[in-house]
């Protein structure tokens, strides 16, 4: 079903990083390279460069001067850099489809998930928020696991917005590498299964429910108010700016679309007026037409929605016609279902603990350390 795999009690992900024909790695200690068909390995030096190969009588790489079949596994007691970027766990190169080598960093799940909070949530989020994003990122990251995301790709997942964003240990702090540990094995589950925990930068107010944004029914992922009758109902992403200013043109937000634009891009000449034909429990817009002179169009979903305007923050806008333009005022950013980023960060600066945070969001759900990947399914 996937690759990863427990080693030593640890379980083990293959997160790829990227395709290239030429590479340079390097580490503050020797490498060690076990190549095909061979768990020895061989002793290198501190840096390895490696150039790609391939014909009809063989398919390696050149390393350091010699040359190897793939696939090889190149390992280090140090970190392992690459391109900027350094990574803990082994690295794996394994020959690709367009000519090149897939280069797989091989990294515990903990690890992992340390590489992932500061480019989904940020190292400014305070303490419980970061735990918080640590809890949902390895709940999705299982989850990913068991729908085998990447099945015949040869790795478990990407390093990019596709799966999550990962770049090692680059931009991590001590808190956020502590909230992975802190928080270890943790996961969200519903009926001893574990969940989607999706999450977003802002919701606007509140969440969506899924069944409005991608079809559906999980009891976890409905529609729920970014507020607590305790805190006055004030949504908790409305308060962003009051800790970091760009996280106010995050909740709220405004631009323009000029006619003639809207028209062109949708081949239906001018447009002339827009209906909106379904909007989800947060104000989301899911369904809308775009009357032209040369004709109608009708957009669906969220994600289409916001590309056609500009790229909007998200689909919850009201539309004003100012005569030659579509005047746009918004509210959050992203699709809405799931974790808010900014209000979790808000709440943690209210004092509420992460457990509180996430359970706000994912409604009915628990949290738990007693799983294992072979025996949980999925909710």
């Amino acid at each position: 079903m996937y690759s990863a795999n427990y080693v030593d009690q640890h379980l083990v992900i293959d997160v790829y990083l990227e395709e290239v024909k030429a590479l340079v790695l390097h580490s503050d200690n020797d490498f060690y390279v076990s190549l095909k068909a061979d768990t020895t390995f061989i002793p290198f030096s501190n840096v390895l460069k490696i150039k790609y190969e391939h014909n009809k009588m063989r398919n390696g790489v050149w390393v350091n001067g010699n040359y190897h079949y793939l696939p090889i596994t190149i390992a280090s007691d140090k970190p392992i850099e690459f391109e900027g970027n350094r990574y803990n766990g082994m690295f794996k190169l394994i020959s690709s489809q367009k000519g090149s080598i897939k280069i797989i960093n091989s990294v515990e799940l903990e690890d992992y998930i340390a590489g992932v909070i500061p480019f989904e949530i940020g190292i400014e989020a305070p303490y419980e928020a970061l735990k918080a994003q640590a809890v949902a990122a390895r709940t999705h990251t299982i989850h990913q696991l068991i729908n085998s995301k990447h099945k015949g790709d040869g790795y478990d997942l990407c390093n990019k917005t596709h799966c999550q964003v990962y770049k090692g240990l680059s931009s991590q702090t001590e808190k956020t590498y502590r909230a992975a540990i802190e928080t270890s094995n943790q996961i969200l589950i519903v009926n001893n299964k574990v969940i989607n925990a999706v999450y977003h930068s802002c919701c606007g107010g509140s969440t969506e429910d899924v069944r409005d944004a991608w079809g559906g029914r999980r009891s976890y992922l409905t529609h729920v108010n970014d507020s607590r009758a305790n805190d006055n109902g004030v949504p908790y992403c409305s308060l962003g700016g009051k800790y970091v200013k760009w996280y106010q043109s995050a909740y709220q937000w405004s631009l323009r679309k000029s006619k003639e634009e809207l028209g062109k891009t949708l081949k239906i000449g001018k447009a002339l007026s827009i209906e909106i034909i379904k909007r989800g429990k947060s104000g989301r817009i899911h369904r809308m037409k775009v009357i032209g002179t040369n004709g109608n169009k009708t957009l669906s979903g969220e994600l289409e929605i916001r590309r056609i305007f500009n790229n909007a923050k998200s689909s919850n806008f009201t539309i004003t016609d100012k005569g030659s333009y579509f005047s746009i005022s918004g509210k959050g950013f992203g699709h809405g279902v799931g974790m808010c980023q900014i209000g979790a960060i808000v709440q943690a600066h209210l004092g509420y603990s992460y457990d509180d945070i996430l359970l706000l969001y994912f409604t009915g759900a628990e949290i738990s350390s007693d799983w294992i990947l072979d025996d949980i399914g999925i909710e």
